[in-house]
């Protein structure tokens, strides 16, 4: 199945990008026997990451706004609309599709789905064998380093009978940056405040 269409939000890599995977000689030679790349369930990850799937200050406000009254929701409504394929006329619709995209529990209901039926395969691009990579995803004896080009990756990855969403991750600060609303999308990481 080829690389699904970019979501709207989605940065991908140019062709010629080097690409890095650091992981364990064991994980090596089981990639080898099965001819096959291991995606992580994002609930894993997020196990050992606190900020994996972390809501943005701007999600937070939002959701709080849209529950806060139904005329918020009308105004979210009405802002959405311009993004989206949708369209209802009936007032308590407009109001229940804002709540049910925006509010608070569609925000919570997004992140567990996210968490459970959304798997990832971390790469680095970057020219250079970054250093700090060996010591987060391979211990220091038993580790290797894949280089490859982006172009290469996506050509094995198009094999796949799985739908997979291909793009660059977006280090952001929730706290302050202005983040754009995409609820599906793991694409956007989370950087504490220092």
């Amino acid at each position: 199945m080829p690389i699904a269409d970019p979501v709207r939000v989605l940065k991908p890599p140019d062709d010629e990008d080097v690409v890095w995977r650091f992981m364990s000689i064991s994980k090596l030679v089981s990639m080898l026997n099965t001819s096959s790349l291991v995606f992580s369930q994002l609930r894993l990850v997020s196990a050992r990451d606190p900020f994996e799937s972390e809501w943005s200050e701007f999600d937070r406000k939002l959701a709080r706004f849209v529950d806060s009254s139904e005329e918020a929701a009308l105004k979210v409504y009405e802002l959405a609309i311009e993004f989206e394929d949708w369209e209802f006329e009936d007032r308590e619709d407009r109001i229940r599709v804002a709540r049910n995209i925006y509010g608070r529990d569609a925000l919570q209901e997004q992140t567990k789905n996210n968490l459970n039926h959304q798997y990832i395969s971390c790469w680095y691009t970057g020219k250079y064998e970054p250093a700090g990579m060996w010591s987060i995803y391979a211990s220091e004896n038993d580790g290797i380093a894949i280089r490859s080009t982006a172009k290469r990756l996506k050509d094995a990855l198009s094999k796949s009978d799985k739908q997979i969403h291909w793009g660059m991750v977006e280090y952001r600060d929730y706290s302050s940056d202005d983040v754009s609303i995409d609820r599906g999308s793991i694409f956007h990481r989370y950087i504490p405040n220092a």
